[in-house]
């Protein structure tokens, strides 16, 4: 799909690389940054329009990360009390090519601070690739239960779990603003060291426009919202790594 209005070309903010790993890994660290500003706002306008008004018939129907892999087409996910999931592959023409090209400079980041290739996860589909979600939540169907990903041992069964890895990090673009386009709980996590959970999406940690990266082992959940009819809702990119099996 071409992009209407393509806003300018993308350029990710300077990240310190070793700052950054000191906050996700280091002994005191919480296990999270923020990059505040990661997208800028003719960016952010164009992927909020863009996401909000999805072309009928673009996205297939639901299929389980079992039938999602190498060349599977994208797919869209509904629930009737407010939940909106659209899924692709970087082996696809992307719906939106401005969002790719922030996906991509946000996966080559997430390399950088683990210590992997530059590519990976967007080339070399045999040993694991990058999944692209656009999220939005308006009602109670929001809520995911606490859990953990990469954080131990799944069954040895192809595509049913995350192989165990401690470095792995999750990234989340904030596309919304709590407290302005839904209120709620939203995304939360339990720190690496402290007291949790902490509300990681609620305005006063990151707004939209704002890039989160955590350690996918630290265990993590989203709360109900509520939103207005015809606001954002809890508009949001999350990029899991699917690492196919047996593990």
């Amino acid at each position: 799909m071409s992009s209407p209005a393509a806003p300018p070309p993308f350029v990710l903010p300077d990240v310190g690389i070793d700052a950054a790993r000191a906050q996700l890994y280091g002994r005191d660290g919480p296990g999270w940054v923020v990059v505040h500003n990661a997208v800028e706002c003719d960016i952010l306008r164009h992927m909020q329009r863009v996401w909000t008004h999805v072309a009928p018939g673009w996205f297939g129907p639901a299929r389980s990360n079992a039938d999602a892999g190498p060349g599977s087409p994208p797919y869209a996910l509904s629930w009737p009390d407010g939940h909106q999931t659209w899924v692709q592959g970087p082996w696809s023409p992307p719906y939106d090519a401005a969002t790719m090209a922030v996906v991509w400079q946000v996966q080559q980041l997430r390399n950088r601070i683990e210590g992997r290739l530059p590519w990976a996860g967007l080339m070399d589909f045999g040993a694991e690739w990058l999944q692209l979600r656009v999220v939005q939540n308006t009602g109670p169907a929001a809520r995911v239960g606490g859990h953990a990903d990469h954080a131990e041992a799944p069954p040895a069964t192809p595509l049913g779990g995350h192989r165990a890895d401690p470095a792995r990090l999750q990234a989340t673009l904030l596309l919304s603003t709590s407290g302005e386009d839904w209120s709620g709980g939203g995304f939360w996590l339990n720190p690496a060291h402290g007291d949790g959970p902490v509300h990681l999406s609620q305005a006063s940690h990151a707004r939209a426009g704002d890039l989160l990266l955590w350690r996918h082992s630290l265990t993590h959940g989203v709360d109900p919202v509520t939103a207005a009819p015809g606001a954002l809702g809890f508009l949001r990119i999350i990029l899991p790594v699917v690492c196919p099996g047996p593990r």
